[in-house]
């Protein structure tokens, strides 16, 4: 692995699919550092720091993961950072492989160096596949978190494990399932309530060992299978968002995470914004694949989670910061999206 540096004066780490994949499960890896803890069986998976340029900044965390044969999961949940610096991460992929992301939060950009560029912000959910040897330059936004994971799979792991669902995505993967890709694709994939609740899932589990290995396993393949059987409606020919409207959308979104305690109508900001209201709520959901009203649980659920788990703050006091009046539903509503009671994931000091 080499550093080189690129326009901006942005340090550039380069690496290889394979050798990011065998680095992390075996010993180092150039921009990231193992973990004292490892919750893993050996050479299935491995934990790592969030990937920094500045070995100073060493929160958050970094899971590589041999799920399956031509299929590994990546498993990312970096809290915000000022520490943190920008970054381009150069990864050419050798063969046929391609990349599920489901992202629940954060912001930077992946471009296919000689072929295109795509977005990555907030709650977004994409398969991505390009010609074998393409570069994939990720550029990271400085202090930002990002949460999220991505999936690597193999086209052999596809035709042998879904070789139904194959036969209804010829338009979205033939090319590249036939090994004459020339272009980029970045499929848009509508984020399901149930890819959302598997990534926190992932995000958040406590197993350790084989048994945690056997859930990621289990919750990739779900996502994976989720995502493909997907594809022929997501290329079905649903009109895209103007560049105006995804605006629209995303300034939605930001007033939503910014007022939790309090929400605003859909009606009032589609007022606010200039924007039929219809156009709004369906604009949404075709921005982050699920309703303004479940974003919201969503979120406050996150928040909720990370206050009661990184602060010392009572189960009523973050009921309260997140939006509820009454405690009973507050808790009704945790245990139903994590599986336990607010008072289990409190901070303990």
């Amino acid at each position: 692995m080499s550093r080189v540096a690129v326009h901006a004066g942005i340090p550039r780490v380069d690496y290889g699919t394979t050798e990011l994949l065998n680095a992390a499960l075996g010993n180092e890896v150039a921009g990231f550092e193992a973990s004292k803890c490892q919750p893993y069986p050996q050479r299935l998976g491995k934990r790592l720091s969030a990937p920094t340029v500045d070995k100073g900044c060493k929160s958050g965390f970094t899971d590589v993961v041999e799920a399956d044969d031509g299929l590994h999961t990546i498993i990312v949940d970096w809290p915000a950072d000022a520490s943190r610096h920008a970054a381009n991460w150069a990864e050419t992929v050798p063969g046929q492989y391609g990349w599920f992301y489901i992202s629940l939060e954060g912001d930077g950009r992946i471009e296919i160096e000689g072929l295109g560029r795509a977005r990555r912000v907030g709650p977004s959910c994409s398969i991505t596949v390009a010609p074998p040897g393409s570069t994939h330059l990720w550029q990271v936004r400085p202090g930002v978190a990002r949460r999220g994971v991505c999936i690597g799979f193999h086209s052999s792991y596809l035709r042998r494990r879904y070789p139904d669902l194959l036969e209804s995505c010829d338009a979205a993967l033939g090319p590249w399932l036939s090994n004459s890709e020339t272009r980029l694709r970045d499929l848009e994939v509508p984020l399901l309530p149930v890819m959302t609740a598997a990534t926190w899932a992932l995000l958040s589990n406590r197993l350790e060992g084989q048994s945690r290995h056997t859930f990621v396993r289990a919750t990739t393949e779900q996502l994976l299978c989720l995502a493909i059987a997907a594809l022929p409606d997501a290329q079905a020919g649903r009109p895209a968002l103007s560049n105006r409207d995804w605006q629209i959308v995303q300034r939605a979104r930001a007033v939503i995470d910014e007022n939790l305690s309090d929400p605003p109508r859909m009606e009032d900001l589609a007022r606010d914004f200039g924007i039929n209201r219809t156009k709004l709520r369906s604009g949404f959901k075709r921005a982050f694949g699920v309703s303004a009203s479940t974003y919201l649980l969503e979120q406050r659920m996150r928040v909720a989670f990370d206050l009661l788990e990184t602060e010392r703050h009572s189960v009523s006091e973050v009921a309260a910061r997140v939006g509820y009046s009454h405690l009973c539903n507050f808790t009704t509503s945790f245990k139903r999206r994590f599986g336990r009671t607010p008072s289990k994931a409190r901070y303990k000091s």
